[in-house]
């Protein structure tokens, strides 16, 4: 190829990124001219609904355009994520990322995307995390004494989780792992069942959602020993954290957040953010979250897209040596 070809088709390429980018501001500027969805990756009802539903209230005021849920269920959140991975990256099309469909769920499950790569971070929104409690009349006052009496009789103790694979369970062998502790896991389905047990006094201890046991633990049925998350929960203020009980770096919580397909115009993840940050500064839907369990968080989109990177990694391991599968 002579020396003027290969500058021609330099100058061709360099056009057509010109023209590729200008287009992509065109399509900025107007966003949205049309409804957004946000797919949902688990069934109404649930803690997922407690987030979307202010979430797409206020988008909707805050961008001008309706703003509408699509529930895709199934397979801990990778279905939801899938179907956004293989979407049109132009913003109309976003995920409610969880730990589930980011982080746990696709060390488990065979998945067509990648966590990372596949998806543009627009903004986390929420956290939530469990409580690690003992029946009442449990002789465990602290986190020390738990440890001590874990030790002095590996295999003796139990914990109850909601679910094998549920965040409960995954922080349990966290824990079990970070403090060199054997205790047995015994999963339930669901946290009702487990409460029976619990108060009861048929297990030693539990790693439970706070949305049933905050009102447990403030009737005196049940002692807070430690929240999972790296900081206290709005919705249990008084009982402090795994890591400040001298588990350090201690960490298992969920996280809520908004991402959109790979190669979305930064612009549109730009304006996405600022709404998201926005929601999450209003007074109600602060309130309502943590009146649930949740506790808002906003942040950048370089900021998530790092705690995805880390959330994901860092439960590949938990589960590898867990030998937690699908």
């Amino acid at each position: 190829m002579t020396r003027k070809a290969v500058l021609r088709r330099l100058a061709l390429r360099a056009a057509g990124t010109v023209l590729a980018l200008a287009a992509a501001g065109a399509m900025a500027q107007n966003y949205p001219s049309r409804p957004i969805r946000i797919v949902v990756p688990f069934t109404p009802g649930g803690t997922s609904d407690v987030i979307v539903r202010p979430l797409i209230e206020k988008m909707t005021e805050l961008l001008g355009q309706n703003v509408v849920a699509d529930y895709a269920p199934g397979a801990g959140g990778t279905i939801a994520a899938a179907k956004v991975a293989a979407a049109p990256p132009d913003g109309y099309t976003l995920l409610l990322a969880s730990t589930g469909g980011l982080a746990t769920g696709p060390n488990v499950t065979k998945i067509s995307y990648d966590p990372v790569k596949s998806f543009a971070p627009v903004g986390q929104v929420a956290s939530s995390q469990y409580v690690l409690v003992v029946p009442a009349n449990s002789p465990i006052t602290n986190m020390a004494d738990l440890l001590a009496r874990a030790r002095a009789k590996p295999g003796g103790m139990s914990y109850g989780t909601p679910g094998a694979g549920s965040l409960g369970h995954l922080a349990g062998e966290l824990l079990k792992s970070s403090t060199n502790t054997q205790i047995v896991h015994v999963p339930y389905r669901g946290q009702s069942p487990m409460n029976i047990d619990l108060f009861g006094g048929r297990l030693d201890m539990a790693i439970a959602g706070l949305g049933g046991t905050v009102p447990a633990i403030k009737a005196g049925r049940l002692r807070a020993i430690g929240m999972t998350g790296a900081t206290r929960s709005g919705a249990l203020p008084q009982a402090p954290t795994i890591a400040e009980l001298g588990v350090p770096g201690f960490d298992a919580a969920v996280f809520w957040g908004v991402v959109a397909p790979a190669g979305t115009p930064v612009d549109i993840v730009d304006k996405l953010n600022t709404a998201l940050r926005a929601l999450v500064q209003v007074p109600e839907v602060r309130a309502y979250w943590t009146s649930q369990g949740q506790d808002p968080i906003s942040s950048t989109p370089a900021e998530f897209g790092s705690l995805i990177q880390r959330e994901y990694e860092k439960w590949k391991t938990v589960l590898k040596n867990a030998h937690i599968t699908e």
